[in-house]
């Protein structure tokens, strides 16, 4: 598992680079009906995934947002599930907290990973049975318990527009980018937990749990 995880935050690296050099440009965007648009920027950073993980373990089952879904995945002892680009409406806003996660769920052990494209810098935060780390530094939860001095993370438009009305006034809530890039925010012990409103895929399921947070909600 020790070699998935390199080669994990290797990809991740990669499909981050792949994404940055696209900031600025004037890219394609496509709409994929009701799953929202896709741009090139989630095409680059797929083919960076697929080209680095599938070369590298061609008998690995995979599921990625933008590659047709194979039914023999599920036969796989190990999968490779991606999202080459979480926060696709906030890239296409010029908003730079976008990440690009995966996840490497395998029978007994499981590893993730994901690249920040926020900034030039390169970050990975990396997940493995020795725990998460960021750039290879340990991170951990919050400690806090209370609900009263916790903040959580939300999606940026939910907030003032009635979506969270059953929590705004009563908990404090801080608008960020996409659900990794908070699912990441709640591991490093920055926020306490995140709110979503809407149904999610498997990737960010998988992704979002290897995290460990103290709080994940479904509001």
């Amino acid at each position: 598992m020790q070699q998935a995880l390199a080669v994990a935050i290797g990809a991740a690296h990669a499909a981050g680079r792949a994404i940055r050099d696209l900031y600025g440009r004037d890219i394609s965007i496509t709409q994929k009906g009701a799953s929202g648009p896709v741009t090139e920027a989630d095409l680059a950073s797929n083919a960076a995934f697929t080209g680095i993980l599938l070369q590298a373990f061609p008998d690995d089952g995979w599921l990625s947002e933008e590659t047709a879904d194979r039914p023999d995945r599920l036969a796989k002892s190990r999968v490779w599930i991606v999202d080459p680009l979480d926060g696709t409406w906030e890239f296409t806003t010029g908003c730079r907290s976008s990440w690009c996660p995966l996840a490497c769920p395998s029978r007994g052990s499981r590893c993730s990973a994901s690249s920040t494209i926020r900034s030039r810098r390169r970050r990975s935060v990396a997940f493995a049975a020795r725990g998460p780390g960021l750039n290879g530094v340990p991170m951990a939860v919050s400690p806090t318990a209370e609900l009263a001095v916790s903040t959580f993370c939300v999606k940026p438009h939910r907030v003032g527009k009635g979506l969270l009305k059953g929590l705004e006034g009563r908990l404090n809530l801080e608008p960020r980018g996409s659900i990794a890039y908070k699912c990441g925010l709640v591991a490093g012990g920055r926020y306490t937990g995140v709110f979503t409103c809407n149904p999610r895929n498997e990737w960010i399921f998988r992704w979002g749990g290897a995290h460990r947070g103290r709080w994940w909600a479904r509001h």
